[in-house]
């Protein structure tokens, strides 16, 4: 579906082609060799107009290869070439919906999409409100170009299978030369845990947003491999697809990302649950139970934690043993640390929160000494909340924490409503690969914060429209179904 009219291809291609002309002109006139960029610019919009929804595919497939520029100006880190693309693309999106306003009720009334509009607003509400609007607002900002391209605009675009299957395997293949070029560095250093952190630059900055990104599309592998039929991927393809899900395995294993690795064991048990049809309001039920617990009995959780004194290690045992050492441990101290900062944050600004992206720069004076590791900081160096939930705290407040919850959940509850119900047999199988690639990052989320990079940013966003896909072009719900509540 072409998203301009077809008439208006030629004079814009021309029109476009004019300005950019002039302007390089200028710009060689002037001595400024930044002018190359100006063909790729033009190339970029007329692909942009002619072909969106293939063109926010190969944003897609060149997500794991983008390499982070943490300073372009005003303070401002990017990833290249993705993040320009996304801009641009979320440009034509915004001059579109100006010139040709409309309003689908239907699609506004979908329960991840009305649970997105929510989170949005409330996002957009504590940047006002924020101890730090500019900082907020650019944040905003982000944010709304990941999910306007990935989420609003895809999933209205996405009511041909053939389309989803080539945004889901480009991306794979785009994942598979980033974890072929680590995997392949990292054997060479004897896989040695030491260079996990670094071994996958310049494409991930850090090991732990490395293994989290693959961790997501190893459900979908999976689901390709043993239900490709119903995709109608031949024997070959299921061989390929075998092949990467190894791949993409022992790249979590040898990533040394104990989050991730916790993440995969929460999907797996996530997946047992479903398999013996644990209904969704079960599941909530016993979420809500659970982070009451843990909230409750808090301080006698981490006395017993207290006692692990394994440190992080180069035997895969001991370092998973670490995952919880929260005495000798620096990282888990650390974060610790951050998560009681984030508390009180919030305990301080428990409606709006300090601003989304300030807690960088708000945590410091909500340390406590006798919290304080090797690695605190008190520069903004290294400073996040590692959660995505407790960042939402401190951030957005409770409101905050609870809509993100409420769009995790979403997601989770019409994925399962696919699965279960759906007459189509692709459709439930993609669903359920779908929630349980989102399961490794819900729960990844509780010790790390991620999405506001495009690695995280764009799976994320696009799983999400691909499920809001599903229901309202492909699902076929049967006409008797049985309850998932």
């Amino acid at each position: 579906m072409h998203y301009f009219s077809q008439k208006y291809h030629t004079v814009w291609f021309f029109a476009l082609g004019l300005c950019v002309a002039m302007v390089q002109m200028l710009l060689f006139y002037l001595e400024i060799p930044e002018a190359s960029i100006f063909p790729l610019l033009l190339v970029g919009l007329w692909a942009a107009i002619s072909y969106p929804v293939y063109f926010v595919v190969v944003i897609s497939a060149l997500v794991p290869l983008s390499i982070q520029i943490d300073d372009v100006g005003l303070g401002l880190g990017l990833a290249v070439p993705t993040e320009p693309m996304m801009i641009l693309f979320f440009t034509l999106l915004v001059l579109r919906l100006i010139l040709n306003f409309s309003v689908d009720y239907a699609f506004l009334k979908h329960p991840i999409v009305l649970a997105s509009i929510l989170y949005l607003f409330w996002y957009f509400i504590t940047a006002l409100t924020s101890s730090m609007p500019l900082v907020s607002l650019k944040s905003f900002i982000a944010k709304c170009w990941f999910a306007g391209v990935f989420f609003f605009f895809l999933s209205n675009q996405l009511v041909n299978k053939k389309i989803i299957k080539t945004l889901l395997v480009a991306t794979i293949v785009g994942a598979t030369i980033m974890v072929l070029y680590t995997v392949l560095r990292h054997a060479s250093e004897g896989f040695v845990r030491t260079h996990s952190y670094t071994i996958m630059r310049p494409f991930f900055s850090d090991h732990g947003i490395y293994a989290a990104f693959i961790a997501m599309y190893v459900p979908v592998l999976f689901v390709f491999v043993f239900y490709g039929k119903s995709f109608n991927f031949n024997r070959f393809w299921r061989a390929v697809f075998f092949g990467l899900l190894g791949l993409f395995v022992l790249g979590i294993v040898f990533s040394y990302t104990r989050a991730t690795w916790l993440s995969i064991v929460a999907m797996i048990g996530f997946g047992v649950l479903v398999r013996y049809k644990v209904k969704f309001k079960q599941l909530l039920t016993f979420l809500i139970i659970a982070l009451t617990v843990l909230s409750w009995q808090s301080e006698r959780i981490l006395y017993e934690l207290s006692r692990n004194k394994q440190d992080s290690a180069d035997r895969l045992e001991n370092h998973i043993k670490s995952v919880g050492n929260i005495s000798t441990d620096p990282s888990n101290m650390e974060r610790i640390n951050r998560w009681k900062c984030a508390v009180a944050m919030a305990k301080e600004r428990p409606i709006f929160g300090f601003g989304p992206y300030t807690y960088t720069f708000q945590y410091a004076p909500f340390q406590r000494p006798e919290d304080l590791t090797i690695i605190s900081t008190h520069a903004g160096t290294l400073g996040n909340a590692h959660s995505e939930y407790f960042m939402a705290l401190s951030e957005m407040g409770f409101i905050g924490l609870i809509l993100l919850f409420a769009l995790f959940m979403s997601s989770i509850y019409v994925g399962l409503k696919l699965f279960r119900e759906s007459k189509v047999l692709w459709v439930r199988n993609l669903s359920i690969g779908l929630i349980l690639g989102l399961v490794t990052y819900y729960s990844h989320a509780f010790l790390n914060n991620y999405s506001e990079y495009d690695k995280i940013g764009v799976p994320l966003w696009s799983f999400l429209a691909i499920l809001t896909a599903l229901d309202l072009y492909h699902s076929e719900i049967k006409k008797q179904p049985q309850s998932i509540a």
